[in-house]
């Protein structure tokens, strides 16, 4: 029986079968869950999508010497990387190639050509920033927006089903004493205590790990602050709402974004690690009319964009497409040039004005 059983119990005192009261001791907290934390799934791949869609490869390579910073995670991280170019230090003169599993370690800290930090022009990217994964299509950024709704609505679909659940190892015994017989749960001095009316308590709470011992009518546990508690997956999806929601302040570098994101997608799959990086691309300002990070790498980032203003940083024509509203029907002014500058149409623009 795991330690865990003492953390439910005191978490969830109030609602336990004690004293023979008929009470349910785990209200269903999944279906509140789901509809609280379950995202539009359809609306996310759109929203992604299109916010994504003018990423594609314009060149071999940018000539950049930037890359991102990244620390292995676990082997599927390694899995996800396969095809990319690294450099251990950034004063290392050649990039290395991910060709097997072998080639990197669990916890390595490397510096990965990537999408995010790419100086192709026109919010494009080069082959050498993307990796040597070939896809039959170009539109890589709406393939990217596509595969990483999946994995979201993925995350989204396990916290309403594990949610307010738990593992543990149980023991029918001391199952069955504590609902019998438990009283009440005290504090004491930094420890747990379960009260029972009777003193014939089970020796089976011996073998529960932060066990301290055991009194007339009682079994004492070490502070709960030193038990492992349940991982609640809703905190997966508000981890992901981090990631695509807007900041005027954002308080990670665009490498702590790209760590959380890949640890979060890890958890569903082992998508290839550029299109993950493809969300990341376009989505910090160093100023607030529109100025890239990725074109500015040394200057101070003062916005984040999310999954809803990624089309707006495109095109005004792409974002009414994406959101008709006011704001976006008092640019129609200006949508002439956009439509006039075909080599900057995105795909969605060429369909909608029959250029494609």
């Amino acid at each position: 029986m795991g330690d865990d059983i003492v953390w439910s119990l005191w978490k969830h005192k109030a609602a336990l079968n004690c004293a023979g009261k008929d009470s349910r001791p785990f209200p269903n907290k999944t279906i509140a869950d789901k509809s609280k934390s379950t995202p539009d799934s359809g609306y996310l791949e759109r929203s992604l999508a299109m916010g994504l869609c003018i990423i594609e490869i314009m060149e071999d390579d940018c000539g950049g010497n930037h890359a991102l910073e990244t620390t292995i995670i676990n082997k599927s991280h390694i899995e996800t990387l396969i095809g990319k170019w690294y450099k251990d230090d950034l004063s290392d003169d050649e990039w290395k190639f991910v060709a097997e599993m072998g080639d990197l370690k669990i916890n390595q800290k490397i510096f990965l050509r990537s999408p995010i930090t790419c100086q192709t022009k026109d919010l494009k990217i080069c082959k050498k920033c993307w990796g040597e994964k070939n896809l039959k299509t170009k539109y890589l950024g709406i393939l990217a927006g596509q595969i990483l709704a999946e994995r979201f609505t993925q995350l989204s679909l396990r916290s309403f089903h594990d949610s307010g659940s738990a593992v543990l190892e149980t023991n029918d015994t001391l199952l069955t004493f504590i609902k019998d017989h438990l009283i009440d749960i005290k504090t004491e001095d930094f420890k747990i205590v379960l009260v029972f009316d009777t003193d014939t308590i089970p020796v089976e709470f011996t073998g529960i790990p932060n066990y301290s011992f055991t009194t007339e009518k009682a079994v004492v546990f070490k502070s709960h602050k030193s038990i492992k508690q349940n991982t609640d997956p809703v905190e997966g999806l508000r981890k992901v709402r981090e990631v695509l929601q807007s900041k005027n302040k954002p308080t990670k570098t665009p490498s702590e974004y790209y760590q959380l994101l890949m640890e979060l997608v890890l958890e569903v799959g082992s998508p290839y690690s550029s299109f993950v990086e493809c969300l990341l691309t376009n989505m910090f300002l160093v100023k607030k009319d529109g100025d890239l990070w990725r074109y500015n790498q040394t200057q101070k980032i003062v916005k984040k964009l999310g999954d809803r203003t990624l089309a707006s940083q495109i095109s005004p024509l792409l974002n009414l497409l994406y959101q008709q509203n006011q704001k976006t029907v008092e640019n129609i002014e200006v949508l002439d040039y956009y439509a006039n500058n075909e080599d900057k149409l995105t795909i969605y623009e060429k369909l909608f004005l029959e250029r494609f």
